[in-house]
C-alpha cells in the first residue's frame, strides 16, 4: 500500500521460525477480511448511532438527549468490540510473506 511507517502487527504463521526481527516482510489480508473489519469498525458504529438517534427522537426526547444517547450507544458498541476482540481476532487475520 506504499506506507513506509513501521507498525507492530501480530501475525500467526506455522513457519514463524523462518522470520527474524527487523527482516522486511509484506503483511497482507484478504479483501474479505478487510471488508469485515470495515463493517465492524465503521458501518456497525454508524448504524448504532443512527438507529438510536431515530428511536430517541421518535420517543419525543430532546435533540440533545438523543445525541448524547446515540454517542453513549456508540461507546457501548466499541466497548463490546473490545470485550469480544479475541473472537474477532480469530476471524480477521493477516498473512505474511518475505520480500
Amino acid at each position: 500500500m506504499g506506507e513506509s511507517q513501521q507498525k507492530i502487527i501480530e501475525v500467526r504463521t506455522a513457519d514463524s521460525e523462518s522470520y527474524r526481527p527487523g527482516e522486511q516482510v509484506e503483511v497482507s489480508e484478504e479483501q474479505q477480511m478487510a471488508f469485515r473489519a470495515l463493517l465492524i469498525a465503521y458501518v456497525g458504529a454508524f448504524l448504532v448511532l443512527i438507529v438510536i438517534l431515530i428511536l430517541l427522537l421518535q420517543f419525543n426526547c430532546s435533540e440533545g438527549t438523543a445525541a448524547l444517547g446515540s454517542l453513549l450507544g456508540v461507546l457501548l458498541y466499541y466497548g463490546c468490540i473490545y470485550l469480544f476482540r479475541d473472537r474477532i481476532e480469530q476471524k480477521i487475520y493477516f498473512t505474511i510473506t518475505k520480500q
